[in-house]
């Protein structure tokens, strides 16, 4: 194989044909393989995004749409920017989580509002 490595799979299959006896240790093998088709299987069978990583890209969208849509600038905290969003009774870390990622982006920055933390469009 070249520069890949090897699956487990793949181990199995190479050792299956190399051995053939002892036969409880070939059949102990192939059970290993089957087992082990259907965990890959299952794997590639899982959707790719959880229902909290798109309703955060969800609640992210919605952050940006409201500050694109302010006519002043003002930075907000994270109550106001949940109330904004219509998120009202989420917690401090739901709405950092949900802040950080547009922060990281340069998308809006962290300032200080009134002795809190606030954000604004940059």
């Amino acid at each position: 194989m070249e520069n890949k490595q090897m699956t487990k799979a793949q181990a199995l299959e190479l050792a299956l044909e190399k051995i053939k006896e002892p036969q409880e240790l070939v059949e102990k093998l192939e059970t290993m393989l089957a087992q082990q088709k259907k965990q890959d299987s299952a794997k590639r069978n899982k959707k790719g995004t959880s229902k909290v990583a798109k309703e955060k890209a969800e609640n992210m969208d919605k952050v940006r749409a409201f500050f694109s849509e302010m006519t002043e600038q003002n930075a907000l905290t994270l109550a106001e920017i949940g109330q904004a969003i219509g998120l009202d009774d989420a917690t401090p870390q739901k709405l950092s989580a949900i802040m950080k990622p547009l922060v990281d982006n340069d998308e809006f920055e962290k300032v200080t509002k009134d002795k809190k933390v606030a954000y604004q469009a940059k």
